[in-house]
């Protein structure tokens, strides 16, 4: 039997900082356990929001030396803890010797005797953890899925296995868990606001494989020329990764340390169902995954078939006519989006959202598949300077606006034309998120098209 990290909560003073969705579930977790339990959010009306859901809670200011003299600070993932950007009172806590940890840390000493898998990566993430549990519960194993995903960890019912899907802001945090299985479905840049360059984004994302036991399994894109592959070759000094034979686009990493891994037999992309190369590498990513937990490979396959991807990743609208639109709001960055025009012809496509540097370079080569481009948001004008010399764009304040000019041109053709959503920018310029956005997209479209209901 494993061992937790905190056998006594009632001997411990700890404090939480944040109190969002995740600070939340950490709070409602620990009041009534804790020795002494203190709570801090920058944002007073989250504080308020937490008083009226849990009642009374002690709340310390910044400056309180009360947040010298704790066990343990729990800190919620958005919150930087390192550098100059690093929070004050993580800053305080930290030079006293108080513990930083996470509620992946506190799940863990909730339950040490569970099968943990951790998925990460820039893109790509959410529908792989989705489909890994897609595939156990056809296989009828008890599991648990959370984490960046949506569902806080401390809010998942006690299981088996937990399937967590980790932000490089939540393997910053981490500190005891171990996972038996963990991963990193692809590495580009992103997140350039909270880290200082590429390489200290791309050493966070590793840093999970810090975390696995010793006999456990890394995963990644079978792509030699990776980031992912190379950095990890480099930083562990082998070249252990074992192809799996019939899953082309994988590779297994066993044990980080020397020892390879018999390949696994079995044919299951024919049952492939998502769009685009990037789903297909998702696919393998998550078979891979449950393959090493021990699923029937037949109904694996089984399970493959009736998977049918995520809200906001490359998601059939509507078909009005000869033009289909499609919903990829959850496209937050260039490689998001490049992988959505590679899968798709005679494109009009919309994007646009919060300001932020954009990568050209990878889109260029692609741009034979868009007809149009129509940019909305912060940053319209950096899209169309960036882009209009290699196809005919226009530029609108806002999403309805562009969507009225896209309906417009589109239904003009006398081909099949698609209409295609995907940003490549974060939404908070004009939206509470990107679910928010492509919500708002899809209605735009029954609206403006006067089609009566969705595909």
């Amino acid at each position: 039997m494993k061992t937790s990290f905190i056998d006594d909560f009632n001997t411990k003073a700890i404090g939480i900082l944040g109190l969002g969705v995740t600070g939340l579930s950490v709070l409602e977790f620990l009041k009534g356990k804790a020795k002494l339990l203190i709570c801090y959010d920058d944002n007073a009306s989250a504080i308020h929001s937490a008083q009226s859901r849990v009642g009374d809670i002690l709340v310390k200011s910044i400056d309180d030396d009360a947040w010298e003299n704790l066990d343990y600070l729990v800190v919620s993932p958005g919150i930087s803890i390192a550098g100059e950007k690093a929070h004050n009172i993580v800053k305080q806590a930290a030079a006293c010797g108080v513990k930083i940890i996470s509620d992946i840390d506190l799940l863990y000493n909730r339950d040490p005797d569970a099968t943990y898998v951790g998925i990460s990566g820039t893109n790509g993430k959410s529908t792989t953890v989705s489909l890994i549990s897609h595939i156990l519960n056809f296989c009828d194993l008890s599991h648990s899925l959370g984490g960046n995903i949506g569902t806080p960890c401390l809010s998942l019912p006690k299981s088996e296995i937990y399937v967590l899907e980790l932000s490089s802001f939540q393997i910053d945090l981490l500190k005891y868990p171990k996972f038996s299985i963990a991963g990193i479905t692809n590495i580009t840049p992103d997140h350039e606001d909270r880290y200082l360059s590429f390489d200290e984004y791309l050493q966070s994302k590793l840093h999970l494989a810090d975390f696995l036991y010793q006999d456990g399994y890394f995963v990644v894109r079978d792509v030699k020329s990776s980031y992912e592959y190379k950095a990890l070759q480099q930083r562990y000094k082998s070249s252990a990764f074992s192809s799996i034979s019939s899953l082309p686009d994988c590779a297994v990493f066993h044990n980080l340390h020397g020892r390879d891994l018999p390949s696994l037999e079995c044919n299951f992309l024919k049952n492939f169902c998502l769009l685009g190369k990037h789903n297909e590498e998702n696919f393998s990513f998550a078979i891979t995954v449950c393959l090493l937990l021990g699923c029937d490979p037949n109904k694996v396959s089984s399970a493959v078939r009736s998977f049918k991807g995520l809200e906001h990743r490359l998601e059939l609208v509507l078909k009005d006519g000869n033009v289909t639109y499609y919903n990829d709001s959850k496209a937050t960055n260039m490689l998001s989006t490049v992988c959505a025009i590679r899968s798709m012809r005679n494109i009009y496509w919309i994007a646009g959202g919060r300001q932020h540097n954009i990568e050209e370079d990878m889109l260029i080569p692609e741009l034979g598949h868009v007809r149009k481009g129509y940019f909305f948001g912060e940053n319209r004008e950096l899209l169309y300077a960036k882009l209009n010399k290699f196809m005919e764009c226009y530029t609108f304040n806002t999403l309805r606006e562009c969507l009225m000019k896209v309906i417009l041109d589109a239904r003009k053709s006398d081909s099949e034309v698609v209409v295609l959503f995907s940003p490549a920018s974060k939404s908070f310029d004009q939206f509470d998120n990107f679910m928010h956005r492509g919500r708002e997209f899809k209605r735009l479209c029954l609206e403006l098209t006067s089609c009566k209901f969705m595909i």
